[in-house]
């Protein structure tokens, strides 16, 4: 379990953008059993919103594919920008989350770190900034430095524990996780470039988007865990949470995973599972809880 520094805790989180824009799920019937489940249970899995910038940004909600044991997606960072959001979603929101940023410069981090430090005052709800510096479906790269810098305006200007999600196609993200070490409060990991991971194999999303795309689910698992082990093995002592539980068959083997990814993670984030089983995360977290509780 992750304890953050104003005391909030949790063990498990739902990726961003697995609950679209205010935590509720998308506007599709499968994930409308989350408005019928108590706060109480819903509290169990914290979202993290789908990553907001300080403009809007088209990119292509339908550009996603499943596969046996992967999701591969081009969808970018297609958000409403962050006024928009804070008109249309920011009051639909009903339970605890943690909020996603981007942007193109640290001119746009700064000013989003402004209006999350406004917004924390009147909505307890938010509990954490996450900063997306790894999208890999944008041309935005951003260098070291850069990084530290917005985890530190971030964290100074919302008073907020701030994380950071990074990803594997980062070839320095072991010198990135040391140099947000007295930011960033946790770790999370990105889905992978299509490339990195079926080399020689065209992607599914060519013929129809010409992209493609980032892979996320249990195919990826693998190098989550690498990535782990490495961050850990230079002595970063940030918490990490793992992420990629997959498409198992039954939920006792996704569950068998969970407690697995925490073996070798602080906590685990729910992403392509809530896609391929949106009821599974729950059940998890709350069977997590009472066995926990009972001491098994």
């Amino acid at each position: 379990m992750i304890k953050l520094s104003n005391g909030f805790e949790f063990t498990f989180l739902a990726a961003s953008g697995s609950l679209g824009f205010d935590g509720r799920g998308w506007p599709h019937p499968k994930y409308w059993f989350l408005r019928m489940i108590s706060k109480k249970h819903l509290n169990l899995i914290v979202p993290v919103i789908k990553t907001l910038t300080l403009s809007a940004q088209k990119g292509d909600l339908k550009a996603i594919y499943d596969g046996d044991n992967y999701v591969v997606n081009a969808v970018g960072l297609d958000n409403p920008g962050f006024n928009i959001w804070k008109d249309k979603y920011l009051p639909k929101i009903n339970r605890d989350v943690i909020i996603s940023i981007s942007g193109n410069s640290l001119i746009e981090i700064k000013y989003l770190s402004v209006q999350l430090a406004k917004l924390k005052l009147n909505n307890t709800f938010i509990k954490g900034i996450e900063f997306n510096s790894s999208c890999p479906n944008v041309d935005k790269k951003w260098d070291i430095q850069e990084v530290a810098k917005a985890m530190e305006i971030l964290k100074g200007q919302t008073r907020l524990p701030v994380g950071i999600k990074i990803g594997y196609h980062q070839k320095n993200y072991l010198d990135i996780a040391l140099a947000v070490s007295p930011f960033a409060e946790w770790i999370s990991f990105n889905s992978v470039p299509w490339e990195m991971v079926f080399p020689g194999k065209e992607s599914p999303l060519i013929e129809k988007y010409d992209v493609s795309g980032a892979v996320s689910g249990k195919v990826i698992k693998e190098i989550n865990r690498r990535m782990a082990l490495k961050i850990q093995d230079v002595g970063t002592k940030t918490p990490i949470i793992s992420s990629s539980i997959g498409w198992q068959k039954n939920i006792d083997e996704a569950y068998k995973e969970v407690l697995d990814a925490l073996k070798w993670s602080d906590a685990v984030s729910f992403g392509s599972l809530f896609r391929k089983h949106p009821t599974w995360p729950i059940k998890i977290a709350k069977r997590y809880f009472k066995e926990k509780s009972q001491g098994c």
